[in-house]
């Protein structure tokens, strides 16, 4: 027997075609083999021809069956071959999907378990923050600094307002111009009032030789007593032996300190007029650990062979003489009478550092220093001694190199900001000085009475200064006309 759908030879009894899966009816297999036999036989006629044989109804419904099932296997095939499509490209949108997943998983690990500081740790992060202005490098040989500081006080109170319009007529500016490579030094501070120079200070550094100026006060130079030595040590910038330094204090202190002298909280804290809540991590330090503090402190900055070279350098000592001072220090004498708290704010996953704080008490009140950092340019420093509260805002504006402060408070009756305008740039002019119209410093020493008592009276701008401040201070009855009794 042979397929009808593609012509295979077939056992008889099978079911289904082994080349192409379609069933196979019995009967039309029958039909489709008395057909061939039949095909080559002589008709009734004896004309030799194929066979004519009536169509047979139950051959048409085979094939409109096998058409049928040919239709719903190709609709089966492509019914699989889309899924497979579909399910292809799904596949990198998981691969994606978990490659994510294990990143997060992979953060919060490294944030929560294997990166886990503790508070002592956090702390002496946050400190190093804290004091790492104090030693800024600055390895310009040469630079030019400007500052502009004025006032802008205002007051509500009879009398006050004119009082503090005087100093908001003060301006300070400061000029300072150094280059290193040809060991020259300009330093001039100058305080100007309405529009009028009332005094000025200047310090100049001319070959090997440093003279001081007192503008408004005194009309020659002054030669300060300074060593050749001394004179070039004001140009050297040693960054090494500054970095060095800062890292022995920064050890020597982390070494100092026991995990046991720390507590961590969360405090919630009014800065810039909201409620904001942070992490605390605070130091105590007590009568009973003070004198452990400062002996592992200095033993272990004096035993920094680094920290030794730069300190028996500086003080012309051998290096073995600064380590023998660790051993020679007497530590029974330190006494505290009110515990020292020192915390270090920190906020978010990272422990980010956000302000210090230190705090003590005496005569049963309590005293805090507390800065915080409201974002990269505002600040806010408040001193609290209890039943008095002083709040400063600091705000920064511009770059490293051209930047505006402005220090701002409010204590109700009076309102007072402090502007400050820096300019640092590489361009220096120095001034001319005449170095002939010179005396002496002991020679100045010895006149310095006369030198004043002179300046007050031919200083027209000063004594006119001291005139109106002093009119706008009546003092009657020991009470300002203002109306602050003292």
């Amino acid at each position: 027997m042979k397929c009808l759908n593609c012509g295979e030879e077939l056992k008889e009894g099978t079911e289904f075609c082994t080349n192409c899966g379609v069933m196979v009816q019995e009967s039309s297999a029958n039909n489709v083999m008395e057909a061939s036999v039949n095909e080559n036989s002589v008709n009734s006629n004896n004309v030799v021809g194929p066979s004519v044989k009536p169509i047979d109804e139950t051959n048409i419904n085979n094939q409109n069956m096998v058409n049928n099932m040919n239709m719903n296997n190709t609709n089966i095939t492509n019914n699989i071959d889309n899924k497979v499509v579909k399910k292809r490209n799904k596949t990198p949108l998981i691969i994606i999907s978990c490659i994510i997943l294990l990143g997060v998983i992979a953060c919060l690990l490294y944030l929560f378990v294997f990166n886990k500081k503790s508070s002592k740790q956090i702390f002496v992060d946050g400190f190093k923050s804290a004091t790492s202005e104090l030693f800024k490098d600055d390895n310009s040989s040469k630079k030019s600094i400007k500052n502009n500081m004025s006032f802008n006080i205002q007051a509500n109170g009879t009398g006050i307002d004119n009082m503090f319009d005087a100093y908001n007529n003060i301006k300070v500016s400061s000029d300072i111009e150094i280059d290193a490579s040809s060991n020259k030094l300009d330093e001039e501070i100058l305080i100007n009032y309405k529009g009028n120079n009332l005094l000025g200070f200047g310090i100049y550094g001319r070959n090997d030789s440093v003279y001081l100026e007192l503008t408004g006060m005194y009309d020659k130079y002054i030669k300060l007593p300074i060593t050749k030595e001394q004179y070039n040590s004001l140009f050297v910038t040693d960054n090494k032996s500054m970095n060095e330094i800062k890292e022995a204090l920064d050890t020597a202190f982390e070494a100092s300190l026991d995990n046991k002298y720390f507590t961590k909280s969360s405090k919630s804290i009014d800065v810039n007029g909201k409620s904001k809540k942070y992490n605390a991590y605070t130091l105590t330090i007590t009568n009973d650990n003070i004198k452990d503090i400062v002996k592992n402190f200095v033993n272990n900055l004096l035993s920094n062979d680094k920290f030794a070279t730069v300190l028996s350098s500086n003080l012309k000592v051998d290096k073995s003489m600064v380590k023998e001072l660790a051993g020679t220090t007497n530590y029974s004498n330190i006494y505290l009478a009110s515990p020292i708290e020192i915390t270090i704010y920190t906020s978010g996953l990272k422990e980010t550092y956000k302000g210090i704080e230190f705090k003590t008490s005496e005569s049963g009140n309590q005293y805090a220093l507390r800065y915080i950092k409201i974002d990269n340019n505002n600040s806010e420093l408040v001193f609290d001694a209890g039943i008095t509260s002083l709040k400063f805002t600091i705000n920064e504006s511009g770059s490293d190199n051209n930047k505006k402060t402005t220090i701002s408070t409010d204590l109700g009756i009076v309102k007072a900001d402090l502007v400050t305008d820096s300019i640092i740039s590489n361009t220096v002019n120095f001034k001319d000085i005449d170095t002939t119209n010179v005396v002496e410093y002991e020679q100045f020493i010895n006149n310095s009475d006369d030198i004043l008592n002179n300046a007050l009276e031919n200083n027209k701008a000063l004594t006119d200064f001291i005139t109106e401040i002093s009119g706008k201070m009546n003092v009657s009855n020991n009470t300002l006309d203002y109306g602050l009794t003292y």
